[in-house]
């Protein structure tokens, strides 16, 4: 059993997907499995894949197509890995990632996740944004941290920037396939009700944000979806043991939640 599962869904990736599966093979950190899973993709990614031959890798094409977050969900399934680093096909995993984040789970075997800072990148590779929310490693008690995370926002990124363990997995579940746009902020709410929560103040993943990328094409012009995920998001955390939900949460969440939208609506307009 190797000591990481590196998952890969993807669908339609191939114009960056070999990029982000160099950045994983490149790591420092060897003990891992990468396990590609292409979600009936019609622009060859599946054929770029299948012809990699690294003994690290392997390759899964799904009988059908099971949506964006079916996809993660079938991947956990598979992978046998005492950690999980999800890394979507067009993200990229920098040096030290895997070997840092596991050191620092090993280190703190009462936190549930892991997660650093992070950088949102173009199509170029260039850096349009730099997020650092600490200025140093930390332990955050996990239930705090949910609750200040579900006031403001998605603290700790997109499914490439952490890393969980299995156990805490198969703790809490699934991810939500209810949620369109929020299943991973969810998941993390609930894996910090379960454990404490690793922050490394390096920056180990890109995001990418551009025309191709999955999440350019899940926000832009979805306004009434976004409603309604917004309403289906609020609904399953307040439901959640041990976050105990304010009105007073409520009315800052609503608040935070006008300001970032405005300035999500410039940043895809620029980019």
């Amino acid at each position: 059993m190797p000591k990481v599962s590196v998952l890969m869904p993807c669908f339609n990736g191939s114009k960056y997907i070999l990029k982000a599966i160099d950045s994983v093979l490149s790591q420092s950190f060897s003990d891992f499995e990468l396990l590609i899973f292409d979600d009936q993709s019609t622009d060859g990614t599946f054929e770029i894949v299948s012809k990699l031959t690294d003994s690290r890798i392997k390759v899964f094409r799904n009988a059908r197509n099971l949506g964006l977050v079916g996809n993660w969900n079938n991947a956990i399934e598979k992978s046998s890995g005492e950690y999980i680093h999800f890394l979507f096909q067009d993200d990229i995993l920098l040096p030290g990632a895997l070997e840092s984040e596991v050191a620092a789970l090993d280190a703190n075997p009462k936190c549930s996740l892991c997660f650093s800072a992070s950088c949102v990148i173009d199509s170029n590779d260039a850096i349009t944004m730099k997020r650092r929310p600490f200025k140093r490693d930390r332990v955050l008690k996990g239930s705090d941290f949910a609750r200040k995370t579900f006031r403001t926002h998605n603290i700790y990124g997109e499914p490439s920037n952490v890393m969980f363990r299995r156990d805490y997995w198969q703790k809490v579940g699934p991810f939500n396939d209810s949620l369109c746009y929020s299943p991973d902020w969810e998941y993390w709410i609930r894996l910090s009700l379960n454990g404490d929560v690793c922050y490394l103040d390096s920056f180990y993943s890109y995001f990418r944000v551009c025309n191709e990328s999955t999440t350019n094409s899940l926000f832009k012009d979805k306004k009434e979806q976004l409603k309604r995920d917004e309403f289906d998001f609020v609904r399953a955390i307040c439901s959640l043991d041990g976050i105990n939900i304010s009105s007073t949460d409520l009315i800052v969440r609503k608040l935070s939640l006008s300001i970032r939208n405005i300035a999500k609506r410039i940043y895809f307009s620029v980019h």
